[in-house]
């Protein structure tokens, strides 16, 4: 209350638990309306039930954009009067914008879905282990999970940013990727995997198209070489009948 009366900006946020749910209830909408009565800038709310964090036990507060309160005192009186409690003023700037960012995303709920990515469409060889990758999905706070469902049937078959399996089945297969963020945001995506077998399409057995080029040099060499060899056979022959005429 006095650093709105001497003009300043305040915004509390309060547990909403069960426990503390009625009586936090009442300090926010009594602080709110008597803000409101006498023209202060200030601002009161629960945690919002939605957020994932299911209790708010910090005690603290950053002021000035330099100053934070890190302190273990419940706001009652017997906190200060009758319990052992810890509490420090730190003075520095980074710590005062670190927990500044934390009240802020517990202060704002997040509506915001993130959003999946993870390729459109690859091929792979038959046998071959497929690689994955939904490392390039984004949100505006963070992704958290990635569930991977390999035939879209609604069973996941792997989690974390990047999944591997086998094309064990020549054919199209259609892999969904479902990412969420920490205030449980959705966001999915497909990707088409297309398990060719050799000689199908652009793909080949692995090894084998390197193997085909190294043999091919030395069969070239050797089909030029037989071919020069033939010619110059008939050339020697035919040069002898101008040259030297068989005898009777």
């Amino acid at each position: 209350m006095d650093a709105m009366l001497a003009g300043g900006s305040v915004r509390m946020l309060l547990d909403s638990s069960w426990f503390n749910y009625e009586r936090n209830s009442q300090v926010a909408e009594n602080m709110t309306a008597l803000a409101a009565l006498r023209g202060l800038d200030g601002e009161f709310r629960l945690l919002d039930n939605r957020s994932p964090v299911t209790v708010l036990h910090n005690k603290g507060a950053v002021m000035d954009g330099a100053t934070t309160l890190i302190s273990s005192n419940n706001w009652g009186y017997s906190s200060f009067a009758r319990n052992r409690e810890v509490a420090v003023l730190v003075e520095s700037p980074e710590i005062a914008s670190y927990f500044a960012r934390a009240f802020e995303m517990d202060w704002e709920p997040d509506s915001e879905p993130p959003v999946a990515r993870c390729g459109d469409r690859l091929e792979a060889a038959l046998g071959e282990l497929v690689c994955l990758d939904g490392s390039g999905s984004s949100d505006d706070r963070g992704v958290v999970r990635w569930t991977w469902d390999l035939h879209g049937d609604g069973t996941t078959d792997g989690d974390g940013c990047r999944f591997e399996f086998v094309a064990s089945k020549p054919g199209e297969l259609s892999v969904l990727l479902t990412v969420e963020d920490s205030w449980g945001n959705e966001d999915s995506a497909w990707v088409e995997v297309a398990v060719l077998t050799p000689g199908q399409g652009s793909t080949t057995i692995p090894g084998l198209a390197r193997f085909a080029t190294l043999v091919s040099i030395p069969l070239a060499c050797f089909g030029g070489a037989l071919l020069g060899l033939r010619l110059a056979r008939r050339w020697h022959r035919l040069s002898r009948k101008l040259n030297q005429p068989r005898e009777d």
